[in-house]
């Protein structure tokens, strides 16, 4: 095994999936928060723009 189970629980990676699911519990699952965005488009009419002059 080499250490694989303490190498797969001390990965990078493991800390980016646990935010991931954190912040899926908080905000909303990304389908969720794309669905208010459109929603929001939507009732303004248009998309906001940043403009540099």
């Amino acid at each position: 095994m080499l250490g694989g189970i303490g190498f797969a629980a001390e990965h990078p990676r493991r800390r980016y999936l646990r935010r991931a699911v954190v912040l899926d519990g908080l905000l909303g699952s990304a389908r969720e928060l794309t669905r208010q965005a459109g929603a929001l488009l939507r009732a303004e009419g248009a998309a906001p723009r940043q403009v540099r002059l």
